[in-house]
């Protein structure tokens, strides 16, 4: 059993990238074509001269973003670790562009066009995912003084976490831990999945000092699974009970166990804040 398993209906995240990909694909000649209209200023130059431009650009910049895992971002997920693969693969499709106006002779192409097309790009193509990051949660969160900590379970209970976490002044999620192969290497929230055996690595390299666990649908041998091989690491472990258990009051109260914190043999208890 995965303890990412939260469903979610409607248009699956494959089609949803898909449709990324497509309009990504629109934008980014519209991008390059105003580039060369703002360095002519006018709107009636002749463009036939190097038409080839713009499929380069929608080609090399779509293809970019793909190696460099930008649509690899669940989409209602869409987080700040999305803004680098954009200005990553942008820059490349201006490289490309200018470097096949250079190979095609292409004279009338404006030498500056490229430069002012990846401003516009970065602008439309970034612009609606910084305004997703900005709907989440604020730009302005200090990060450094707060606890890092791991969530396990990357499904709609751990996202939901996530925002609540993020939008608070204590903890830091640093990273997903899921044990769903699907999952793995997608972000969410800008956080990425990472399998669960990599856990005491994340613990050592992020500095992590509390795991979250965030698996309401997993059975009850499950969880007491994934506490036996978390119990020897030197972190506090919550169980975070389910939204829907918080809404029907079925959640469990600190007292009675609700959330865990476990820490190894030495270290002593310390309840969870």
């Amino acid at each position: 059993m995965t303890s990412g398993g939260d469903s979610n209906p409607g248009m699956s995240d494959r089609v949803k990238r898909y449709v990324l990909m497509f309009a990504d694909a629109v934008v980014l000649p519209i991008a390059l074509w105003a580039a060369v209209e703002l360095r002519y200023g006018d709107l009636e130059h002749e463009l036939s001269a190097f038409w080839f431009l713009f499929p380069v650009a929608s080609v090399v910049g779509v293809l970019s973003f793909r190696k460099l895992d930008l649509y690899r971002a669940i989409v209602r997920y869409i987080g700040p670790s999305s803004i680098l693969p954009v200005i990553q693969g942008v820059t490349l499709a201006a490289i490309a562009v200018s470097l096949t106006a250079y190979l095609a002779n292409a004279v009338t192409f404006p030498r500056s066009a490229p430069i002012i097309f990846w401003f516009i790009a970065i602008l439309m193509i970034g612009a609606g995912r910084i305004a997703v990051r900005a709907y989440f949660y604020g730009w302005f969160n200090n990060y450094l003084v707060r606890e890092a900590v791991a969530i396990y379970g990357a499904g709609d209970s751990g996202a939901q976490l996530a925002i609540a976490l993020l939008n608070g002044n204590e903890y830091m999620p640093v990273a997903f831990i899921d044990d769903n192969r699907d999952l793995r290497r997608n972000t969410i929230h800008g956080i990425k999945v990472y399998d669960a055996a990599q856990t005491e690595k994340l613990v050592e390299d992020f500095g992590i000092k509390r795991i979250l666990l965030a698996i309401p649908t997993a059975t009850a041998e499950r969880r007491r699974q994934i506490l036996n091989d978390l119990a020897q690491m030197p972190v506090h472990i919550n169980t975070i009970p389910g939204i829907n258990e918080l809404v029907t009051g079925q959640a469990s109260r600190p007292s009675d166990h609700g959330y865990r914190d476990r820490r190894p043999a030495g270290q002593g208890y310390r309840p969870a804040r």
